[in-house]
């Protein structure tokens, strides 16, 4: 039984080792791949700035294929993640749908079969030292099970299922901030021991990790939908699915939840590409500007994700002490933003490259608060649609964003310009936003589904879990004390 007399940890621990494990994946991996094309170019695994200290002026050569080698690493980084992307955007909107029918927990353990078997492969490669393009064929076997985009949206279901609407931002801020701290955990791990010959066993972590969540999903953790105890086999995916997706931004019940929908989505995904983009042009930033060494760059990845931690607590002052909306919330976090990329343009050391994390200190809170408003809108039986089409744009958006804004890095004749357009950029999601806050009416506040009573006093006690049966929501009260169900019937 999950949790007795306290909020329960649910879906929090396996996205938590879920990102710790994927990001030493993906360290390990930018670090054989840099290894291999160095050996190749005749060079060492020396940083650029380390070999502009080193050789003299007739040695130059080596520090062009050195630039070379890391261009052609961030191309093959590029290529991993397209591969990824390519199947695990409709993958994830597949099992979306599906987990409407045939609950959360079958598209978890489906997602870390897939993460545990990349690991695994990634593994084998660096063992018989196998050719490059070996990642990018298992990149997309594995995405095919949806990788970490599924199990994040499908987390993020999970989490709308078991939460009232005054609950809901801050558990999804919860979910997101165990994610973001997973990295940053990750990337001081990786920073410790990136020059340890046994480094590349550090992989053994993530499939013990991925072995654990798997373990902790089947064994321990509650189905979050009720459903019919007999009912046939459905299909994966079919043209009624395929018109329930179209649904979720068309249908317009009369409150303005359409307008406000794409509004919302508009506004995260330009937020999502700039936050993305300006955090590696950043990192970029420092290890061929400010010649940070590859232990620093590690601490430098640290101090970005302990902004999950200052957002999580600010989310919890602005809705207890100030009582702020969503919206406004929202706001006070692309400033912070803003105010970070300011201070990252005029950036020329690392004292100033350590003080944008503390400026950015709200920079996490736009995306988590929209995914939860975004989840306020829609039906009880559109959870998992929602978040797997926002996982797919968040996905998008990240791969888009870092290569548009490294390609701005190199185009520009001063390089820290590129922040200076991120922190413009942002003027879009503030105007977006803002017009959704000035058209915003009380009526819209009310519930699509008004016999949801819980408050944020028995916060992760009581909460409203929907049941899906024969697409038709019925909502069903239930106490996470003791797990026992109240029939509709009864009530």
């Amino acid at each position: 039984m999950m949790g007795r007399g306290c909020w329960p940890l649910t879906v929090e621990p396996v996205i938590f080792l879920t990102f710790f494990s994927t990001t030493l994946v993906d360290v390990i991996t930018q670090k054989y791949i840099y290894t291999t094309l160095t050996h190749k170019a005749d060079t060492s695994e020396e940083g650029f700035c380390e070999k502009l200290n080193c050789y003299n002026s007739s040695d130059l050569e080596h520090v062009g294929r050195g630039i070379l080698c890391s261009s052609s690493t961030d191309y093959w980084l590029l290529f991993i993640n397209l591969a990824s992307l390519l199947l695990a955007i409709p993958s994830t909107i597949i099992f979306g749908t599906w987990s409407e029918t045939e609950g959360r927990k079958i598209v978890l353990v489906a997602s870390l079969l897939g993460i545990a078997l990349r690991v695994a492969l990634v593994f084998i490669i660096i063992h018989f030292q196998e050719p490059l393009y070996f990642f990018v064929i298992v990149s997309l076997m594995t995405s095919a099970l949806g990788y970490s985009t599924s199990l994040m949206s499908s987390c993020m279901a999970y989490v709308a299922d078991i939460t009232s609407r005054g609950q809901r931002t801050f558990r999804i801020l919860f979910l997101d901030s165990a994610a973001g701290i997973g990295i940053g955990l990750a990337y001081f791990v990786c920073g410790f021991y990136l020059e340890r010959i046994w480094f590349y066993h550090l992989l053994w972590l993530g499939i013990a990790a991925c072995i654990t969540n798997i373990i902790y999903i089947v064994f321990y953790l509650e189905e979050s939908l009720l459903l019919p105890g007999f009912y046939g086999s459905s299909t994966i995916f079919s043209c009624q699915d395929f018109l329930e997706i179209c649904r979720v931004f068309t249908h317009e019940p009369g409150n303005g939840r359409r307008w406000r929908l794409l509004t919302y989505v508009a506004s995260f995904v330009v937020a999502g590409i700039i936050f993305i983009g300006t955090n590696s042009l950043l990192i970029l930033h420092a290890q061929t500007s400010l010649c940070f060494s590859m232990v620093l760059t590690g601490y430098l990845g640290g101090a970005l994700c302990l902004r999950y931690i200052s957002s999580l607590v600010s989310v919890k002052l602005f809705q207890s002490v100030l009582k702020a909306s969503n919206n406004w919330i929202i706001e006070a976090g692309l400033v912070s933003l803003f105010a970070g990329l300011i201070l990252a343009s005029l950036n020329t050391s690392a004292r100033l490259t350590f003080n944008v994390p503390a400026l950015q200190l709200l920079g996490v809170l736009p995306q988590s608060v929209m995914k939860a408003t975004l989840s306020k809108l829609v039906e009880p039986q559109e959870q998992g649609i929602l978040f797997a089409i926002l996982a797919c744009l968040e996905s998008a958006s990240n791969v888009f964003g870092v290569f548009v804004f490294r390609r701005l890095y190199d185009i520009m004749p001063l390089s820290r310009l590129s922040f200076v357009i991120g922190a413009l950029l942002l003027i879009v999601p503030v105007v977006l936003v803002g017009f959704v806050q000035k058209n915003e009416s009380p009526t819209t506040e009310i519930l699509l589904f008004s016999n949801e009573r819980s408050s944020e006093s028995d916060f992760g006690r009581q909460c409203t879990i929907s049941s899906r049966a024969n697409h038709f929501p019925v909502l069903n009260s239930v106490d996470l004390n003791g797990y026992d169900y109240i029939p509709s019937g009864e009530m």
